[in-house]
């Protein structure tokens, strides 16, 4: 099935920042917990919003993905910002005294009741940070604002989304598609949807052909 390209955003960096910082304002710093979890490992909501509360105490998270059965193992703790964040929020929990069962949590330190919960409290949260800041730039067409091309609305930033920002974050860094499907768990083929939408309309790729191009040239001329 082809991905609904008109979805297809990927969340420019300033944008995960000012969520994350408006969350954590906001006593909702669980959300803020996820989002930063799902820009470096993508996964699914329906997978994470249900990990127990000590999903964390390991190394490596292993799962297997509700949507496809597929396993996965991430050694999420290998990863700086996530391993920094993880820990905060453990020490968090400590001094609150949550008792949720789950890792991620309402503001009240209960577990979510389904994803739609989850989804109303991020949509509140992202209406609060649209009026602050309606968007944010990025290197990549959009076409959502004919004024500014360059644009993504706040209000179209979704937690899917951001499953598609860690994929294309991943090919930037320059990690192959059989790498990327690692840590998403993405058929390769669905990695290759993602990355073909992404790399036609980024500054980013054309600038590293040039490079290559001007590179070459220097060669020829030198």
């Amino acid at each position: 099935m082809a991905l609904p390209k008109s979805n297809l955003l990927v969340w420019p960096r300033a944008a995960v920042e000012a969520f994350v910082k408006l969350a954590d304002e906001r006593g909702q710093p669980s959300i803020g917990d996820a989002i930063v979890m799902m820009s470096w490992l993508g996964v699914r909501r329906q997978d994470w919003l249900a990990w127990p509360a000590d999903a964390f105490d390991r190394d490596l998270l292993a799962f297997r993905q509700e949507k496809t059965d597929r396993a996965l193992v991430l050694p999420w703790s290998i990863v700086p910002p996530l391993a920094e964040r993880i820990a905060a929020t453990k020490a968090r929990k400590l001094s609150d005294a949550v008792a949720a069962t789950t890792f991620f949590h309402d503001r009240l330190g209960r577990p979510w009741p389904n994803h739609q919960a989850f989804r109303k409290q991020f949509n509140l949260l992202r209406a609060e940070l649209a009026k602050a800041c309606p968007s944010f730039q990025t290197r990549y067409y959009v076409g959502m604002d004919p004024a500014d091309p360059l644009s993504i609305p706040t209000a179209a930033l979704t937690m899917r989304t951001m499953r598609h920002t860690c994929v294309t974050l991943n090919h930037d860094a320059g990690i192959s598609r059989e790498l990327i499907s690692g840590i998403t768990g993405h058929e390769p083929e669905s990695v290759d949807e993602v990355l073909a939408h992404y790399t036609a309309r980024t500054a980013d790729q054309a600038a590293r052909a040039l490079n290559l191009r001007l590179a070459h040239e220097a060669k020829r001329t030198g």
